[in-house]
């Protein structure tokens, strides 16, 4: 197919320059119509005929050659798919979701897989909504087999999970479950755990941003603190609710209001530990409440 371009580009390179110059010749022609003169003005009109009829019997072949190379041959066949971008969702995942987009006929033989044809964005919604770790997806085109998948994987902000621990699902930053979580596997971000019968669905909002950054700042500072362990669990009645429980690795729980400022209740929480509940006393502590401002209250088993 090479030689055949070649010779059809020189052809018309060829003809597309005489056609040109008999143009521009014939403009600045004034010529005095007298017996010689004419039969020059004869031969150019032959000669332009000439290069028309030429130039119509290599522009049809050239349209059909064209029709068939991108509709038909392998000259746009897409065999490479190039993935970027991802991190924790496997490249074979992509490429599969992708690949399947790519398959089988249109008609007449004509094949999905041609780049000329194939659209982007339904590729993209497609992978969007199969993968819902993958926050944005952009499809480029390269020239003359290749296809590129730029994504952007969503952050993990939180956990949350209902009732029986089972229903659990990770958050990105705008609160959005987007994938099933197992609350067995080591996390290095929070979960909140929901006292109350509360059901969730992936694409739904679960949180608003402003209540997880206080998770995110409550979780900072249980880490800061050195008079205890925490574990990464958290509680709540329900996930409308302020109220936030916290259980150390000792057994005992910390009631947290998010509703009154936190560095205050830390505060509260670091006095009463250094002035009534020293190390030994803690083995019977059942929970600190920091709830109430400016009160704290406690109860041991």
């Amino acid at each position: 197919s090479d030689w055949l371009w070649k010779i059809y580009f020189c052809l018309w390179k060829k003809l597309l320059i005489k056609i040109f110059f008999l143009k521009m010749r014939k403009k600045q022609s004034r010529v005095i119509k007298t017996k010689k003169n004419s039969h020059s003005e004869y031969h150019r009109k032959g000669s332009s005929l000439f290069y028309k009829v030429m130039f119509y019997l290599l522009f049809f072949p050239f349209l059909f050659y064209l029709f068939y190379a991108i509709f038909f041959s392998e000259f746009l066949t897409i065999n490479t798919i190039k993935i970027n971008g991802n991190s924790t969702i496997a490249e074979e995942i992509i490429k599969e979701k992708t690949q399947k987009e790519i398959s089988g006929e249109y008609f007449f033989g004509n094949r999905k897989n041609n780049l000329f044809l194939v659209s982007g964005k339904k590729i993209e919604g497609n992978i969007s909504s199969a993968i819902r770790k993958i926050k944005t997806v952009h499809i480029t085109k390269k020239f003359p087999h290749s296809l590129i998948v730029e994504i952007e994987e969503r952050g993990i902000f939180l956990a949350v999970c209902v009732l029986n621990k089972e229903n659990c699902y990770l958050l990105d930053g705008t609160g959005e479950a987007f994938d099933v979580f197992s609350p067995n596997s080591q996390t290095s971000f929070p979960i909140l755990y929901s006292n109350f019968e509360e059901k969730i669905g992936l694409g739904e909002s679960v949180l608003d941003r402003k209540y997880m950054e206080k998770i995110i700042i409550l979780q900072k500072k249980l880490k800061e603190n050195s008079a205890f362990e925490s574990e990464y669990l958290l509680e709540t009645p329900s996930f409308i609710s302020q109220d936030v429980r916290v259980k150390t690795k000792e057994g005992w729980r910390i009631f947290f209001n998010f509703d009154t400022d936190l560095e205050k209740q830390f505060q509260k929480l670091k006095l009463i530990l250094e002035k009534e509940i020293p190390l030994d006393k803690r083995k019977n502590l059942e929970y600190i409440d920091l709830r109430i401002e400016n009160k704290v209250f406690y109860k041991f088993f």
